[in-house]
């Protein structure tokens, strides 16, 4: 139906009618070559190094995704009171911990000292943006001296730009920009003050209830435990019970919401095992415990 209404539909499209969206630009992979510099001040060296610039490349072993381990080298040339001095650096990076660590050799000593570099992000999408990170370098034989500064990306287009700062929704301001004209300030305000007065149908309260219903029992389905813990371990314990309870009788019930979810038949396998894992002498920060379970012996510890 659609093939054959669509060309009729076509000729007749006005001004008005929605742009079609532009085309989509892959991102394609992450590199395995990136390069990077960063703009440091020194502190406390015994060579009286000041701070300058440094260069970087970076290449992940294995995945470089999971970022567990990685190999950098770096050149880097600082200022100082007796005169410019240079370097090199051959570093292993594990990023899932932001740590750098490995081997500095410094020019005018000639000689090698183990280094430990941090980079951190800071805030989402760098510190300043573009990837940017705060990066702090200890040498220990050198005066325990630190050099402090903001590593750059270079030649990473998409550095930082994948982690919005603004993670929240205002409703208010999905509500403004979808009006095509908006009210003036005291007529906005009017409005919500009617909108909040105005109690919402039957049928939204029962929608928004089987939301709020569905979205906790995935929450629980996906994790157990609650981020909302209690001064004392008993209580989380007993928390913790009640929401193995409620996904079980969940599971055990076809909602009519759901008429064809297979509930009752997975129940037993998916939290079965948690419910007798959870009692008797059994805490979620005392010592560890084990049930036995048919031919399945489970320790909570």
């Amino acid at each position: 139906m659609l093939a054959v209404s669509a060309p009729h539909r076509a000729g007749a499209q006005s001004a008005g009618d929605p742009v079609a969206p532009p085309p989509i630009k892959s991102m394609g992979q992450p590199p395995l070559w990136q390069p990077y510099t960063s703009l440091v001040a020194a502190f406390g060296r015994d060579n009286d190094a000041t701070g300058g610039l440094e260069l970087g490349l970076y290449r992940p072993r294995g995945s470089p995704v999971n970022g567990v381990f990685g190999l950098a080298a770096e050149g880097y040339l600082f200022a100082g009171d007796g005169g410019a001095t240079g370097g090199a650096r051959l570093l292993g990076v594990t990023r899932a911990i932001n740590l750098g660590y490995g081997v500095d050799w410094d020019a005018r000593e000639n000689n090698f000292a183990f280094i430990l570099s941090y980079n951190t992000a800071v805030r989402r999408g760098g510190i300043l943006g573009r990837g940017t990170q705060l990066r702090v370098d200890w040498i220990p034989a050198r005066s325990s001296g630190l050099d402090v500064g903001i590593t750059v990306p270079l030649g990473q287009p998409y550095a930082g730009r994948t982690r919005p700062r603004n993670t929240g929704v205002s409703l208010r301001d999905v509500a403004r920009d979808a009006t095509p004209h908006a009210p003036s300030t005291s007529a906005s305000a009017s409005v919500y003050r009617q909108a909040d007065a105005t109690p919402l149908p039957p049928a939204a309260d029962s929608a928004l209830r089987h939301v709020r219903e569905a979205a906790l029992l995935i929450a629980a389905y996906s994790n157990f435990f609650n981020e909302h813990h209690e001064t004392d371990s008993k209580k989380d314990l007993e928390n913790v019970r009640a929401q193995a309870q409620r996904v079980r009788d969940s599971m055990a019930v076809r909602s009519p919401e759901y008429p064809d979810a297979r509930g009752a038949d997975d129940s037993r396998a998916v939290v079965g095992w948690w419910l007798p894992v959870t009692r008797g002498r059994g805490s979620v920060r005392g010592r560890g415990s084990c049930r036995r379970r048919g031919r399945v012996r489970w320790c909570f510890r």
